[in-house]
């Protein structure tokens, strides 16, 4: 078994290398070099001016400019966060367009409300563009997820960009300058990866929800519902379901936005709560994660009726304070070295250094290629990934458990039951025989008695280990209730049969287990029966075994009888 796991661990690791390798390497060919950064207009290039005046025209810009009353200043970075503010952008371009006679200059966050460019050639503006995630799909020039604007050949001269940006959400304005060719290339490979990545959420969260109702653990639903959610946020944030999905709705993007987003948060929280079995746990830890539901409700419910300016704060806030309790819950469940608090703190580390490999990006820190472009989405898979490992891990020990003897380690009754139908429907296939022994410790209530249940405990260990040593590998020997065990001997007829059995009273007669100070001895009585094609099924197999058992044990125990 453990080798099946590192095996398959191997073929994991083969696979997620191979994709990041990829990735990298198609990250490469995209873009168009306009400057020594592949296209991306960072911030160096790029000056803003900040104002609350909404109502300031380009006109009023380009005068004011001229007489000195407003600089534009070099943008530091491309994200200041929350704010109302109008953001002026200004971009010089140099001669350099494609010879098709069309680029594309394309601001690559799809949450501005509203965008204006203007082209400005001699101080006079020669073309004007005007769209926003406030417009329809169906009212745009290009149907894209992202503000897109064209440049035209006859603007190939060296020309001044004027941009106004206006968002009820964060301002950001990272700008990318395409070829068309290149910029349709980039989005079928967008297309592609996004492909991918709600595929694997798709089949993750399939996954879970079969083994969670299989299992009759509903409670692991949460993190099917987290899956889902993380999917549903990630084509918000991105602008995909937009685009596709609801191409003409532009009223509720920020309240489903946050919906998904508190549902996720909420989900995780209920999953862990569960999946770390938090209800043993301190009840700071249960006030803190019911604060978390309820804080999600609230959230929620605010959002439809509060500015949604002030209701993205309230959202931001929340998934800072929600993964506090959920980080400190998996590092207390790691401490005590129990196996789903590893899986979680695992999943939670690695979403972090997602979000913040994704960070240094955005900052300019890390270069721009597949890997920091989609670390976000990299994260929530292999965060998904992990715990999903987990959750198999705790369904498998689950499984194990349901068909397993708590005490000895052997299988219990319904295994044996399973297994035997099997071994008959082998034996009438292949015609080859099937004998079962059923056993009974004698005067095992006298043992427990005398000397104890903890000592009728350590007999029945002791036992189990001794007819394991004594059965063939193909043989199988499971505890059916109390001191009763019953063996199945496939390719053993009745001669076979009695031969093992005898054998197995002599051993254990010549038991002697130590119990603390005293050395204890017992003997056990058995019935074996042969599998008659034609007459037996499992359960008269088994009772003619159970008569002959009760035959032996009437006759003066210590012995073997058929059935």
């Amino acid at each position: 078994m453990k080798k099946k796991i590192k095996i398959q661990a191997v073929v994991l690791g083969i696979i997620i290398v191979s994709v990041l390798i990829t990735g990298v390497r198609l990250s490469s060919k995209t873009g168009l070099v306009v400057s020594e950064k592949n296209g991306e207009l960072s911030p160096e290039p790029v000056k803003i001016f900040r104002t609350s005046d909404k109502k300031l025209s380009i006109e009023d810009i380009l005068e004011r400019c001229k007489k000195g009353v407003i600089r534009f200043a070099d943008a530091d970075k491309d994200n200041y966060g929350f704010t109302t503010d109008v953001f002026w952008i200004h971009v010089s371009l140099d001669a350099g367009v494609e010879e098709s006679g069309v680029s594309f200059l394309e601001l690559q966050y799809p949450l501005v409300d509203s965008v204006e460019l203007f082209t400005v050639r001699k101080g006079k503006v020669v073309d004007s563009q005007y769209i926003g995630d406030s417009i329809p799909y169906s009212k745009r020039h290009y149907p894209h997820k992202t503000p897109i604007f064209r440049i035209m050949k006859e603007f190939s001269a060296p020309a001044d960009l004027y941009m106004k940006l206006e968002t009820r959400g964060t301002m950001r304005f990272p700008l990318k300058l395409w070829s068309v060719k290149e910029f349709v290339t980039e989005k079928n490979r967008y297309n592609m990866l996004y492909g991918a990545y709600y595929g694997i959420l798709l089949m993750l969260a399939f996954f879970i929800t079969v083994i969670s109702l299989n299992h009759h653990l509903k409670s692991y639903l949460f993190f099917a519902v987290f899956i889902i959610s993380a999917g549903v946020f990630s084509g918000l944030q991105e602008g995909i379901i937009f685009e596709y999905l609801m191409p003409d709705s532009t009223t509720w993007k920020f309240s489903l936005y946050i919906a998904s987003g508190t549902a996720g948060l909420m989900a995780i929280s209920a999953f862990v709560y569960n999946f770390l079995n938090l209800k043993k746990a301190s009840s700071c830890f249960r006030w803190a994660f019911a604060a978390i539901i309820t804080a999600g409700v609230v959230i929620n419910t605010a959002a439809l009726i509060i500015d949604i300016s002030t209701a993205l704060k309230l959202f931001a806030g929340y998934g800072i304070v929600c993964l506090v309790p959920n980080l400190m819950a998996g590092i207390s469940a790691t401490i005590k070295r129990e196996r789903p608090g590893r899986y979680f703190l695992a999943a939670m580390i690695i979403f972090l250094l997602a979000i913040t490999v994704f960070a240094l990006r955005g900052f300019g820190v890390l270069p721009v290629n597949v890997v920091t472009l989609y670390s976000k989405e990299i994260g929530i898979i292999l965060m998904v990934m992990t715990l999903t490992f987990g959750v198999a891990d705790i369904f498998n020990k689950y499984r194990i458990q349901s068909i397993t003897d708590s005490l000895t380690g052997i299988i219990n009754l319904r295994r044996f039951y399973e297994i035997a139908a099997n071994e008959i429907e082998r034996s009438r296939r292949s015609s080859v025989p099937l004998s079962v022994a059923m056993i009974d410790i004698d005067s095992f209530k006298v043992i427990n008695d005398t000397h104890g249940h903890s000592a009728g405990d350590y007999i029945l260990l002791a036992f189990t280990k001794k007819i394991t040593e004594l059965l063939r590998g193909i043989d199988t020997v499971g505890r059916l209730g109390g001191e009763e065990f019953a063996v199945l001997l496939p390719e053993t007829d009745i001669g076979g049969a009695e031969i093992t059995a005898c054998r197995i009273c002599r051993a254990v007669e010549e038991m002697k287990t130590a119990y603390g100070k005293k050395e204890l001895t017992f003997t056990v009585s058995i019935g074996i029966a042969e599998f008659l094609e034609g007459r037996d099924t499992i359960d008269s197999l088994i009772k003619r075994a159970d008569a002959a058992l009760y035959r032996a044990k009437g006759a003066g125990k210590n012995q073997v009888c058929r059935g």
